[in-house]
């Protein structure tokens, strides 16, 4: 597991000082339940939520400094287009971040089905 870190950290081009959270931040919600816990410390969705608004944030004040003769209108359709599902999915196939994840049985099963265009 050790070196599948140290090759996603290379592809990232950073190296995290806290490896439980990258760990966490890998950990998907269905692999967490399979452990039994109910905590919600040991998978990513709290990590997603705040990622989610941090990105937007970030994306919104490049926009706003790289685009300074667009309005908000103009603004909002180009954020929406950067931190939109479709595009961060690109942006995850080009560093192929599925084979890091630590998914339950049943999503494994699901996303092989949907890779192979059974689903």
């Amino acid at each position: 597991m050790t070196s599948n870190l140290d090759e996603l950290e290379l592809a990232l081009g950073y190296r995290f000082t806290d490896r439980a959270l990258l760990v966490r931040a890998l950990t998907h919600s269905s692999s967490a339940n399979e452990a039994h816990s109910s905590s919600t410390s040991l998978d990513n969705e709290r990590l997603e939520f705040l990622g989610d608004s941090v990105l937007g944030w970030l994306v919104s004040e490049w926009l706003f400094e790289r685009f300074r003769d667009y309005n908000e209108g103009q603004l909002s359709l180009l954020k929406n287009h950067l931190v939109s599902a479709t595009h961060l999915l690109a942006a995850a196939h080009r560093l192929d971040l599925g084979k890091y994840l630590h998914l339950g049985r049943v999503k494994k099963r699901r996303e092989a089905g949907l890779s192979n265009g059974c689903w």
